[in-house]
C-alpha cells in the first residue's frame, strides 16, 4: 500500500497533463480581466472546460451541479459557482488567451516524430465534419447552416492536430477549399479526398511550395506523357491494374507536369493525383490509405470523448470549446508519450506493445501501424481510466495501466 503522505506529494493526474499550460495561464491570470473576476479566474475556467471534458458532462447544469458535489472536482481545487458566472466566463475572456494557449502548447511540445514519416516531410491529412447544433441560435440561422463544420489538419507524423478552423454554412465543399488554401505551407504534403477536387487549388498548393496526394474521379480527362516503373512490396499483391504515370490535365491551360497512380483493389478503381514525385508509388497508395484516420479522429472526439455535447452556445464559446478539444489531443500524446520515455514510478510495468512503439522501425508501414495502434488504445481505453483517476496521483493511473495490459 502506498504510503499516504507519499500521495500527497505526488502530481495528481489532472495536474500533471495539464502542466505544460502552466506557464501562459499563470501570465494570463495576472491579466487584469483575470484578476477582476473574483472566484472564476481564467486559470480556474480553462481547468473547469478541461475537467468537463475528461470527465465526459453533456451539460452546465450537470457541470455546474458536479462542481458541487462530487469529491473529484474538490480535490482538484475547482470552485463552486453559479450557472450565470460560468457562461460569464465566455464573455468576459478573450478567444485569443485561448489561441494563444493552443499555439503555446503546438510550439512548445517535444512531440516524438516517427524517423521513417518525418523522412517524407510534414504530412498532414486534412477533412472536415459537421457538429449539428439543435438549438436555433440567431447567430447561426442567418447562415442557413444546421451546425458548425470542423476542418482539421491531422499530422501524421506525431498523430496530434496540426491547425483547424471553423466554418458555418451550407456549402461544405467549396469552404473545404477556400479553408485548406489559408492552410497552406511550404514543405507540407496535403492528403485529400474528392471533396478537395480543384484545379486552381493544386496550381495553388504549387505556388506556395506545397505538395498533395488527392483521390480523383474515374472520370478524370488527361494526357499521358510517360510512364513510371512502379516498385510494390509483395504484401502488396492485392493491388492490381496498377499504373503510374506523368500527366497533363486536359482542362489545366498552365501545362504544369502532374503524377497519376492508378489502380484497383476488389471492385473499386482508385485513381490518386499528387506533385511528389520523390514518393515511391507504394508510398503513394500507402500514405492515401492512412487518410481514413482523421475520420476514426472525428468519431473518437465526438463519441469517445463525448464532444458531441455543448456547455455554451455563443460563437465564441463554441470556438472555446474546440480548442480546449484540440490541446486535450496534443497533452494526452504529450502524456503518452512521456510514459514511455520518463522513468516509470516503481511496481510499474509498460505493456510490451507501448514499448515496441518507442522502438525503431525498418518500414514506414510499421511505423505507421504501430503509432496508430498504440495511440488508438491510449484515446480510446485509457481514456475511461483516466476518467476515474483524474483526482488521483499519476502513477496510479499507470499502474492501473500496467495491471490491466491494455
Amino acid at each position: 500500500m502506498t504510503p499516504p503522505n507519499l500521495i500527497q506529494t505526488e502530481p495528481l493526474l489532472f495536474d500533471k497533463l495539464l502542466e505544460p499550460l502552466d506557464p501562459v495561464l499563470q501570465l494570463l491570470d495576472q491579466e487584469p480581466l483575470s484578476q477582476a473576476a473574483g472566484k472564476l479566474k481564467f486559470r480556474l475556467f480553462v481547468r473547469i472546460l478541461f475537467f468537463r471534458l475528461f470527465a465526459q458532462i453533456k451539460s452546465a447544469r450537470d457541470l455546474i451541479t458536479d462542481l458541487r458535489s462530487k469529491p473529484e472536482a474538490q480535490s482538484l481545487g475547482l470552485p463552486i459557482i453559479a450557472l450565470s458566472t460560468f457562461h460569464d466566463a465566455f464573455i468576459r475572456y478573450p478567444l485569443a488567451w485561448f489561441v494563444r494557449l493552443q499555439q503555446h502548447l503546438a510550439q512548445t511540445l517535444p512531440l516524438l516524430r516517427l524517423p521513417e514519416v518525418a523522412a517524407l516531410g510534414p504530412l498532414w491529412c486534412v477533412d472536415s465534419s459537421l457538429w449539428h447544433i439543435a438549438t436555433p441560435l440567431s447567430w447561426l440561422v442567418t447562415t442557413g447552416a444546421t451546425g458548425v463544420r470542423l476542418h482539421l489538419a491531422w499530422a501524421l507524423e506525431t498523430w496530434t492536430p496540426a491547425s483547424f478552423r471553423l466554418s458555418y454554412d451550407r456549402a461544405p465543399t467549396t469552404h473545404e477549399r477556400r479553408i485548406l488554401r489559408s492552410l497552406l505551407q511550404a514543405g507540407v504534403t496535403y492528403i485529400l479526398d474528392r471533396g478537395y477536387l480543384d484545379l486552381q487549388l493544386y496550381l495553388d498548393c504549387l505556388a506556395s511550395a506545397a505538395f498533395f496526394i488527392v483521390r480523383e474521379r474515374g472520370n478524370l480527362c488527361y494526357r499521358e506523357l510517360s510512364l513510371i516503373e512502379p516498385h510494390l512490396p509483395a504484401a502488396y499483391g492485392f493491388v492490381g491494374e496498377l499504373r503510374d504515370a506523368a500527366i497533363k490535365l486536359r482542362r489545366d491551360t498552365s501545362g504544369t507536369i502532374f503524377r497519376l497512380v492508378s489502380f484497383r483493389i476488389g471492385d473499386h478503381q482508385f485513381k490518386l493525383l499528387t506533385n511528389r514525385w520523390d514518393l515511391t508509388t507504394a508510398q503513394v497508395i500507402l500514405l492515401y490509405a492512412w487518410r481514413w484516420q482523421i475520420e476514426l479522429i472525428f468519431r473518437a472526439w465526438k463519441h469517445t470523448l463525448g464532444a458531441l455535447h455543448w456547455v455554451n452556445l455563443s460563437e465564441a464559446g463554441i470556438e472555446m470549446q474546440f480548442q480546449i478539444l484540440v490541446m486535450a489531443s496534443l497533452l494526452w500524446a504529450f502524456m503518452h508519450q512521456s510514459q514511455l520515455e520518463e522513468t516509470v514510478p516503481a511496481g510499474t510495468n509498460l505493456p510490451e506493445a507501448e514499448v515496441e512503439a518507442s522502438r525503431p522501425c525498418k518500414t514506414i508501414t510499421a511505423s505507421l501501424s504501430r503509432m496508430f495502434r498504440v495511440r488508438w488504445r491510449w484515446m480510446r481505453q485509457h481514456l475511461r481510466i483516466a476518467c476515474n483517476c483524474l483526482a488521483r496521483p499519476a502513477s496510479v493511473f499507470f499502474k492501473e495501466l500496467a495491471r490491466l495490459r491494455l
